[in-house]
């Protein structure tokens, strides 16, 4: 038989993304046509998405670093966006 994800993820100690922080660059081609998507498919799977959108650069840092206690950051936007957030949470761990 199947075992459901949840079951499985329990029984092997990992932790359901409940809640996420979504970080748009709108200057990206195509960020903002897939932010709906984004937040739509988060909403299916249940999970809270908290949408900020950058508006200089540097701010997808600013706004990684004050995350506050989200399960996970994504982003949408170019490798520019990418690396600001990841250097700002490799730098806060």
């Amino acid at each position: 038989g199947t075992v459901s994800v949840e079951r499985r993820a329990s029984r092997e100690g990992v932790r359901r993304i409940s809640s996420v922080l979504l970080i748009v660059n709108p200057a990206a081609r195509r960020a903002a046509a897939r932010e709906a998507e984004a937040v739509e498919a988060f909403a299916r799977a249940g999970v809270a998405c908290e949408v900020r959108r950058t508006e200089r650069a540097g701010h997808a840092a600013e706004l990684a670093a004050a995350c506050g206690a989200v399960d996970a950051v994504f982003t949408l936007g170019g490798d520019g966006t990418a690396m600001e957030v990841v250097g700002a949470l490799a730098h806060g761990a």
